[in-house]
């Protein structure tokens, strides 16, 4: 059975559940089945039959840019939902700034929208290459 995974900031649409273990062959079947479970949950996170786009979803330890509701899955699959780490608001110029900055090599997070919010060494990375500026 495929497991999905929910963070701590969405366990309150799941009924406080941790995870689903649910049967399914893509993860449109997937979301379905959960949303049989808990369709607050599924309201959240599928809007428009499209994931929406401050969600991102890992499969198997490797985040989706694409976020294609009928990509085929193992039948032991480990999917987990990861919510934006920033707020809304504006973009802060200073993510940008470091992207372009000396010896900057780009890993290709920023190439998708999704992505860039969610890799954790950004957050490290950008921490260390403020401070030694100021």
């Amino acid at each position: 059975m495929a497991v999905l995974h929910v963070p701590a900031s969405l366990r309150s649409l799941s009924g406080d559940r941790d995870r689903f273990e649910v049967e399914g062959a893509t993860l449109r079947a997937v979301f379905r089945a959960v949303a049989e479970q808990c369709p607050e949950l599924v309201n959240r996170i599928i809007e428009d039959d499209a994931l929406r786009p401050d969600i991102a979803v890992a499969l198997d330890g490797t985040i989706l840019d694409d976020g294609n509701l009928t990509r085929q899955l193992s039948p032991d699959a480990d999917i987990y939902l990861v919510p934006p780490m920033g707020g809304g608001g504006q973009a802060d110029p200073r993510r940008y700034a470091y992207r372009n900055a000396p010896g900057h090599v780009d890993r290709g997070r920023f190439n998708s929208g999704r992505a860039a919010s969610y890799a954790p060494e950004f957050f490290t990375e950008s921490v260390s290459f403020f401070r030694s500026r100021s």
